[in-house]
C-alpha cells in the first residue's frame, strides 16, 4: 500500500527498516518539544505522491499548547506542509499543519484529514457515505466533490493545527 511508512507516524525508510532508530521526539527544552517535520506537500488538489523522495527535518513547537490541542505523544505527530488551492479559504498553500497519527477512523463530519486516496497524498474533508463510500470534499466552492470506494483511502491522521506566514 503506498504511504505505508506515514501510517505509523514514522518516517519513510531512507535506510534498511532494521537500521532505522525508533521515533522518539527531542526536547529543546521545558517549553517546547521537536516535531518531526516532513516535505510531502500534501495536496490540497488532485493529490501528491507520498512515496516520492521526502526531505525530513524538525519543527520546534510549544509544548503547552501542543496539550492543548492533543493528549498525543509527540512522536505520533508530524508537521507538514499543505499545497494548492482545494481546501481554501481554511488552509492555503504553504501553510503547515500538525498531523495527529493516532487518530485514524472518520467519526466527526467536520475534521480535516490528512490521507492517502489512490496512492495520492492530500488533505481533505471527509464524511463517510452510505454503501462503503467515502466523500471526499474540497472547501473551495470551485473544486467538486468527489465519491469513492472507503477501501480506496488510508487515513495518515487528523490536521489538528495550522500555522501559516502574513
Amino acid at each position: 500500500m503506498s504511504g505505508d511508512w506515514l501510517l505509523d507516524g514514522g518516517p519513510k525508510p531512507s535506510v534498511a527498516p532494521q537500521e532505522m532508530k525508533p521515533l522518539s521526539p527531542v526536547v529543546a527544552d521545558d517549553r517546547a518539544v521537536t516535531l518531526r517535520s516532513f516535505d510531502l506537500s500534501y495536496s490540497m488538489g488532485p493529490g501528491t505522491n507520498i512515496d516520492d523522495y521526502v526531505e525530513e527535518g524538525t519543527y520546534d513547537f510549544d509544548r503547552a499548547m501542543l496539550a492543548k490541542l492533543t493528549q498525543a505523544p509527540p512522536d505520533r505527530l508530524f508537521v507538514a506542509r499543505a499545497d494548492g488551492d482545494s481546501m481554501f479559504p481554511t488552509l492555503l498553500s504553504e501553510d503547515l499543519v500538525v498531523i495527529d497519527t493516532t487518530q485514524r477512523v472518520v467519526n466527526l463530519r467536520d475534521r480535516i484529514w490528512a490521507c492517502s486516496i489512490y496512492g495520492a497524498g492530500a488533505i481533505k474533508r471527509l464524511r463517510p457515505a452510505a454503501r462503503g463510500k467515502m466523500e471526499i470534499i474540497s472547501d473551495n466552492p470551485a473544486v467538486k466533490d468527489d465519491l469513492v470506494d472507503a477501501d480506496d483511502i488510508h487515513i495518515v491522521g487528523r490536521v489538528i493545527w495550522l500555522g501559516r506566514r502574513i
